[in-house]
């Protein structure tokens, strides 16, 4: 059988967010790491992941810690986003423009299986995600249910919080994080998809 691209880029970015948020719903913890963060997580020479977010997973693991909660429930922010380079957008805009919209097509089809609310504002799971499932299964690795319990929200069109985003780079410029002068707007660009929230004047 033949499957949908369409159908097939849903499924991407289902699989995308599980692979990070699956391990919420199942008893066994999944903790991801790229080893090429030190302190944080580094890989060895002889192929061994050593690290802060290492010595923390054993310690867990080995029910010398406890796990007291996830960063999603303490962090109130907007996490995601659609990012390109200022040469894409300057020299290549219709290539960026043609994946935003695929994109939003696929994120539309993901919305429609995994956010639907019924009568009582209860997530509700239709027939589309159940056709989803299989293709999530095979990326995530992950069993239905956890696929179920675990999958985020994600905007249908892409669209973003954008008095977030500058209250988080505010907060990065009083913490010296960032520099001070840096304006924004300078590297959000609102421009490929209409209906962001919270924006400036608005």
């Amino acid at each position: 059988m033949r499957i949908p691209t369409r159908f097939l880029a849903a499924a991407s970015i289902a699989a995308l967010s599980l692979l990070a948020g699956s391990a919420m719903a199942q008893e066994k913890l999944i903790i991801g790491t790229e080893g090429a963060y030190p302190p944080f997580n580094n890989l060895e020479a002889d192929g061994s992941l050593v690290g802060f977010d290492i010595d923390v997973a054993k310690l867990v693991g080995d029910g010398n810690a406890k796990l007291i909660g996830w960063v999603h429930e303490h962090t109130p922010w907007q996490l995601g986003g659609l990012f390109t380079s200022t040469r894409n957008v300057e020299q290549r805009r219709p290539v960026v423009e043609a994946f935003v919209r695929a994109y939003r097509r696929a994120a539309q089809d993901y919305h429609a299986a995994f956010n639907a609310l019924d009568g009582s504002g209860k997530r509700s799971f239709g027939p589309a995600a159940e056709a989803l499932i299989p293709i999530l299964e095979n990326y995530t690795k992950a069993s239905p249910d956890a696929i179920y319990k675990g999958s985020p929200f994600i905007d249908p069109d892409g669209r973003l919080k954008v008095d977030q985003l500058l209250g988080q780079v505010a907060w990065m410029q009083k913490e010296g994080l960032v520099e001070a002068g840096l304006d924004p707007m300078s590297f959000i660009d609102l421009s490929f998809i209409d209906g962001h929230y919270g924006v400036p004047g608005n």
